[in-house]
């Protein structure tokens, strides 16, 4: 799947929206550049996870390297996307 940059909080909202996949939107923001710390920031301000919540990126690479790959990367953090749906939808 080829993903376009992600420029905002709007942004990485709507790609998940449209894709159900954590690994899509972090796709988008490794197309911006930077590394897991910034990408992890990014996923908190859009999504109001955790630290804890974000830290499965750690194992996962947008190349398909890392330990994790995207589905398992999903299976952490869909669910705590949809978990805090209400706090960043309205």
């Amino acid at each position: 799947m080829h993903t376009t940059p992600a420029k905002s909080v709007a942004d990485l909202r709507e790609l998940y929206d449209q894709s159900k996949s954590a690994a899509a939107a972090l796709k988008a923001l490794a197309n911006t550049g930077g590394y897991f710390l910034e990408w992890a920031k990014q996923l908190r301000a859009a999504f109001g996870l955790s630290l804890s919540e974000v830290s499965p990126i750690g194992g996962w690479a947008p190349d398909g390297t890392g330990e994790l790959k995207d589905a398992q990367l999903d299976s952490f953090l869909v669910p705590a996307i949809e978990s805090k749906r209400s706090t960043w939808s309205q």
